[in-house]
């Protein structure tokens, strides 16, 4: 899932890696969710980031409500 430039990817081995897209490769960043497996694509919804695990649904923001 792509958004302000930068691309997420999830794996099933628990990691969110975050990419900047463009020409050249380089990763911004790589988020470990210890003991889950990501079976879907992030999305976003309303500027929050919705990860979903094979047990858990995550919403990452930083928004109230």
């Amino acid at each position: 899932m792509g958004a302000n430039g930068k691309l997420y990817l999830a794996s099933e081995e628990g990691e969110v890696v975050v990419v900047r897209m463009g020409d050249t490769f380089e990763v911004l960043a790589t988020n470990t969710l210890e003991e889950q497996s990501f079976i879907a694509s992030p999305v976003i919804v309303d500027g929050d980031i919705y990860l979903r695990s094979r047990t858990h649904l995550f919403r990452i923001g930083g928004g109230s409500g």
